[in-house]
C-alpha cells in the first residue's frame, strides 16, 4: 500500500494587538526623545503608488476689468462670434448651404465671422430644428 502523505506542517501565529503596536510606538518615540540634543531625526519616508493624487497648484485667476474684458458675442480671435448667431449670418448659412451643400470650409469663406466648426455645429442644430417641424 502507497504511504500516506504527511499533514502540512503549520507554525503557530502570534497575534499582535493595537495596545501592543502603540505601546511599541511609544517606546521608540520615547527612547528618540530621550536621546538628548542632536540632530532632529530624518522625517519618515513613505512611499506613495501611482495612483496617489497629488495636489496641483491651481492658476491664479484674475477678474476681468471693463478695460480687458472681450465685446459681448465676440471670440478671443479677431472677428470671430461666439454665442447666438444674427441674422446675417444666418442668412448667410442658408445662401451657402444652397450653393456648396455639405461643404462648410466654402460656406465658412462666406461667414467671416464663424468657424467651421461653429458652422458645422449650427448646420446640425438647423438640421435637427427642421426634423421636428
Amino acid at each position: 500500500p502507497p504511504a500516506a502523505a504527511a499533514p502540512p506542517r503549520t507554525t503557530p501565529v502570534h497575534p499582535t494587538t493595537a495596545a501592543q503596536h502603540a505601546a511599541a510606538a511609544a517606546a521608540a518615540v520615547a527612547a528618540v526623545t530621550a536621546s538628548g540634543p542632536g540632530p532632529p531625526p530624518p522625517p519618515p519616508t513613505t512611499t506613495t503608488s501611482s495612483k496617489s493624487k497629488k495636489k496641483k497648484s491651481q492658476p491664479t485667476v484674475t477678474m476681468a476689468t471693463a478695460a480687458t474684458a472681450t465685446p459681448a458675442g465676440t471670440g478671443s480671435k479677431g472677428g470671430e462670434n461666439t454665442g447666438r448667431w444674427t441674422a446675417e449670418e444666418h442668412r448667410l448659412f442658408l445662401q451657402g448651404l444652397e450653393q456648396h451643400g455639405k461643404g462648410w470650409k466654402k460656406i465658412a469663406s462666406l461667414i467671416k465671422s464663424r468657424t467651421v466648426v461653429q458652422i458645422r455645429t449650427h448646420a446640425q442644430k438647423y438640421f435637427q430644428k427642421l426634423a421636428k417641424a
